[in-house]
């Protein structure tokens, strides 16, 4: 048998094996035809893409110990607003509009994602980083039992070694400390930075190391979360990594970093532990759990109505919150404020902006004038004439690197978190949200939104770039 003939054969039976597992994948009809077209015309090349870059989805192992998790559960189900399947409906002729909160996203909240919404929470807005950075200090000063601590980025920098030196200072205290850090975005922070708080009790481990081989999505699949769970009874979740350049010292010479942060006690702190243990539990095998007390959830005089709300690229997780926001921007009625430093969206959601403004709701969008991914700059920019010439208003900030990542609609929900409005942040990562309802903490976000709008510069006409390296972003962004 010739060579050329080998290769031909290798050529067809790549096409029969891929081309069924493509169209299995249920994807979106322009992305399937893209990858088959690939896999025809280019088998070899087409599959070494396809293994590293096509599946869309991983299976998550099963936590070995599940009964605290479905004691948390029921004990969050009896601090829910409404009882499973009586959510309150509003009297003849008090329309939405005058409801304390948004019920109807609360309802479809609930029916996409597991963990509840509960109330007696306490919910602290933090958009100043040395404020932040002192919460974060104080709740790990404060853990008694257990730390359960994950970040996209942590370096092992000055502001990384302090917050090493005071892990491994509680694990020596007895407390149960878990650091899981991206196995991308955290590549400096390996065995050297870590080793004394191994030394000293604690954990660390990386999500999802890069292995092309065996685990090929490991280069694709990224966990995006930044979460700090203290006792299961506070947690910090936001927009914070952990580096110099998040958490800057008094004449620091690095540009600022606009992140914001939301310290929560209470119920849903519980939950924010529990997405940290099954994520400790996907990168180790170990439930971080099993041997600890529950947590006794005290009586607040607070009553906060916070969920959170997780996506990624997992059967029971996928797009959960691109559904969310999706529907908070479909159904506003008044106003939408959305804060975003990386701007790549897709058709659905530019839609939804575009007929809001249409419907006459005032959409501000607040996006970045500079960024530390240029390519998704260009690439959003490339939407403005769309959402100008639909009525949005957009907004670039100047006062620094915008990070920030957060919705206020109608001034009664609100959301912040880890997630961008981009594909990556939809499609590809680990991301994890709280949604607050009501109008007490989507107030406090939207005056951080005012302050930030008189560092901003309006936008009147589009941003003209160079119309193919627009193209060529608008492709490549997904995959940065």
């Amino acid at each position: 048998m010739t060579p050329a003939l080998l290769i031909s054969l290798a050529d067809y039976l790549l096409v029969v094996l891929l081309v069924p597992r493509i169209l299995l994948q249920k994807n979106e009809a322009g992305n399937t035809l893209a990858w088959l077209l690939l896999v025809v015309f280019l088998p070899f090349a087409g599959a070494a893409f396809w293994w590293i870059l096509g599946p869309r989805r991983i299976r998550r192992r099963k936590r070995k110990a599940r009964r605290i998790q479905e004691e948390a559960e029921a004990a969050l189900k009896q601090s829910r607003p409404h009882p499973e399947d009586d959510l309150p409906v509003p009297e003849a002729g008090l329309g939405n509009g005058d409801w304390p909160f948004r019920e109807d996203l609360l309802r479809l909240a609930e029916r996409v994602e597991r963990f509840p919404a509960s109330r007696g929470n306490f919910a602290t807005l933090l958009d100043d980083p040395s404020e932040a950075f002192d919460a974060l200090l104080d709740a790990l000063e404060k853990a008694e039992s257990r730390i359960l601590f994950e970040s996209y980025i942590f370096r092992p920098d000055r502001t990384g070694r302090r917050i090493l030196d005071l892990l491994a200072a509680k694990a020596r205290e007895g407390v149960k400390v878990f650091l899981l850090a991206d196995g991308v975005g955290s590549f400096e922070l390996g065995s050297r930075a870590t080793a004394e708080l191994c030394r000293s009790g604690g954990r660390f481990a990386h999500f999802a190391p890069v292995r092309p081989i065996s685990r090929p999505w490991s280069l694709h699949f990224r966990n995006h979360r930044k979460i700090v769970a203290i006792d299961g009874l506070r947690a910090l979740v936001g927009s914070f990594n952990v580096g110099e350049e998040y958490f800057p010292e008094d004449g620091s010479p690095s540009r600022p970093w606009r992140n914001q942060l939301c310290d929560i006690r209470g119920p849903a702190a519980r939950c924010l532990e529990e997405v940290c243990a099954e994520d400790w539990h996907f990168a180790t095998g170990e439930d971080p759990l099993a041997d600890l007390p529950k947590p006794v959830m005290r009586p607040r005089e607070e009553d906060e109505i916070v969920q959170v709300v997780r996506s990624g690229p997992v059967d029971r997780e996928e797009m959960t919150i691109h559904r969310l926001i999706f529907a908070a921007i479909s159904s506003a009625r008044e106003r939408i404020r959305l804060t975003t430093p990386y701007f790549v969206p897709d058709e659905p959601i530019l839609m939804a902006l575009e007929t809001a403004a249409g419907r006459g709701v005032t959409v501000d969008l607040l996006l970045p004038a500079r960024s530390d991914v240029p390519l998704t700059l260009i690439a959003g920019r490339s939407h403005y004439p769309r959402l100008l010439e639909a009525g949005c208003r957009i907004h670039e900030f100047e006062g620094g690197i915008l990070h920030s990542k957060s919705l206020v609609v109608d001034g009664k929900w609100a959301t912040l978190g880890s997630a961008n409005i981009d594909r990556r942040s939809f499609y590809l990562n680990f991301e994890a949200n709280v949604i607050v309802y009501g109008s007490h903490f989507a107030g406090t976000l939207e005056d951080s939104f005012e302050r930030d709008l008189r560092r901003s510069r309006r936008i009147d006409r589009p941003v003209y770039e160079n119309a193919l390296v627009q193209g060529v972003t608008r492709v490549l962004a997904p995959l940065l």
